[in-house]
């Protein structure tokens, strides 16, 4: 799509010199000027749904100036745009209005502007980028085309980033949402100090080369190595996004058991040679926890038996078709 774009662009300009060279008068209307778009029925709801309560534009259509140059991106399939707008609803606001008693938090904090495109985007370095935010105000939500229709396999073990569909696309909208509080209102220095000389920036994908390996130095996920800021959210969104039984898997995942203990040994044999790593992510919680509920007042315990209230909820949620609208 980005070679259109720049086909596009030639062909307008070929075609003002051609004007420019013809004896006939100059056309005043802008041979580069943005199509007309008919409104549809997604754009009505959209705008119900999205742009009135909660001053949020979604933008489905394959704009150019929208979207990054720098990679080969292709637009949102309409089937997958209009079904994963409704269920990003259910899950990704409507959490916050119950929790919060109002819209007021969606309408004043969640990213104005998101933008679906139908294919993920990718570093030279090979890595896959699921999302991103840009000025506290706009989140590009790739790989949009890789949404699952199917709500009945949305589960909490599809966790992102280790498979496609399905719940990876709430947690990404969770993940930046979070990047835009913590650039609004700074967390406190004290939680990048836990782990600080663990971070890794890009190099996080072949220095932990394990799930494990990372969790026992401190990290939730191996991406949350690659800074501070990646691991503040990361741990916010693991765990709003999970059961209490998998986040203690996790902090379990993090400790390393010494091969000489048993259930039945004495008591002067240690259960584990380290607990380090979990203790790490314990701490890091504990700040973020503080963090979200003094600063926006949101109760991250709260939050996560609503979400999985939600998830729960899913397979049964009236998601319409275009046609439906």
């Amino acid at each position: 799509m980005k070679k259109i774009c720049l086909y596009l662009t030639t062909l307008a300009l070929l075609s003002v010199i051609v004007v420019g060279c013809s004896e006939e008068k100059l056309n005043l209307n802008s041979v580069v000027a943005d199509p007309l778009i008919d409104e549809n029925a997604f754009d009505r709801w959209l705008y119900t749904n999205f742009v009135q309560p909660y001053n949020v534009a979604i933008e489905y259509r394959f704009v150019c100036n929208d979207v990054p140059i720098n990679y080969d991106l292709a637009p949102a399939e309409l089937d997958k745009s209009v079904n994963l707008a409704q269920a990003m609803l259910f899950m990704a606001l409507q959490p916050y209005d119950t929790i919060t008693g109002s819209k007021n938090f969606n309408w004043t904090t969640f990213p104005k502007f998101i933008n679906y495109v139908g294919s993920a985007a990718y570093n030279n370095n090979g890595i896959r980028i699921l999302g991103t935010a840009e000025d506290g105000i706009k989140v590009i939500l790739y790989a949009v085309n890789e949404w699952t229709t199917r709500l009945d396999t949305v589960m909490h073990n599809h966790f992102y980033p280790m498979t496609q569909g399905g719940i990876r696309f709430f947690s990404t909208i969770h993940h930046e949402l979070a990047h835009i509080m913590h650039q609004r209102k700074l967390y406190t220095p004290d939680f990048k100090d836990i782990t600080k000389l663990n971070y890794t920036g890009d190099e996080w994908n072949g220095t932990w080369n394990t799930l494990s390996v990372a969790r026992r130095n401190g990290f939730i996920s191996r991406y949350a190595s690659s800074s501070d800021r990646e691991d503040f959210v990361e741990t916010y969104t693991h765990f709003i996004m999970t059961t209490p039984e998998w986040w203690e898997e996790a902090l379990e995942s993090a400790r390393v058991p010494n091969p000489a203990w048993t259930e039945t040994s004495p008591n002067d044999v240690p259960r584990y040679l380290s607990t380090t790593g979990a203790d790490a992510i314990i701490a890091k919680l504990d700040i973020v926890q503080k963090y979200m509920l003094s600063e926006w007042g949101i109760d991250m315990i709260a939050l996560r038996a609503e979400i999985t209230r939600r998830i729960g909820l899913l397979p049964s949620v009236n998601i319409k078709t275009f046609n439906e609208l």
